[in-house]
């Protein structure tokens, strides 16, 4: 219940701070369900307490009332996070040619698409570097480590959520979230993008 130039007592910002919390408990639980756990719910739950310090700061108690306010402002963040995960795995899908019924092993094959789809241009030059960079994709989806790449797969391919990709591969859902990041982080830092 922060206002952007009043200065609050310690005793009504850990009110303000227990309030939030509560509320991005309610919003983590309720989007994850609506996003059917596409996204981590602790990946969630990281996302609304940044959200949360920050609404802290920008509230202004004149204008509404904190929870709704915090409500909100947690839905869109966690629904643009849905969005930009979904770009991921449809950019990700484009670039290796294959979509989300396909199998592993024709990830490998040699008809990996364009990474942003058709070239809308006849320019000799564009065509050769779209051409280096899905030859460059193919390297290093084959670099990756086998675990690491299977994880990949599995969820951006096949669908599935980090808790049925450690049922099926017997493996705990923190292992999955971190072979997970892992290879978003190797596969980017391979082609010069920032991976998060």
């Amino acid at each position: 219940m922060m206002a952007a130039n009043r200065v609050k007592s310690p005793r009504a910002i850990e009110a303000s701070s227990r309030e939030g919390l509560r509320v991005v408990t309610e919003v983590v639980h309720e989007m994850a369900r609506r996003l059917r756990y596409r996204i981590d719910p602790t990946d969630l739950e990281s996302l609304g307490v940044m959200v949360l310090c920050d609404a802290m700061t920008r509230y202004d108690p004149r204008r509404c009332d904190f929870a709704p306010y915090v409500s909100e402002r947690l839905r869109w963040a966690m629904m643009s996070e849905a969005r930009r995960e979904q770009r991921r795995h449809r950019l990700l899908a484009e670039a290796c040619g294959v979509s989300g019924d396909d199998t592993e092993e024709e990830v490998d094959g040699d008809d990996v698409a364009m990474l942003f789809g058709p070239s809308s241009t006849d320019d000799p030059a564009s065509a050769l570097e779209q051409r280096e960079l899905r030859q460059h994709l193919r390297r290093s989806l084959r670099a990756l480590p086998d675990e690491v790449r299977a994880v990949l797969i599995r969820h951006y391919f096949g669908g599935e959520s980090f808790e049925e990709v450690a049922r099926e591969t017997s493996r705990s859902k923190a292992t999955v979230t971190r072979l997970h990041h892992a290879g978003l982080t190797m596969l980017g830092a391979s082609l010069g993008w920032c991976a998060t």
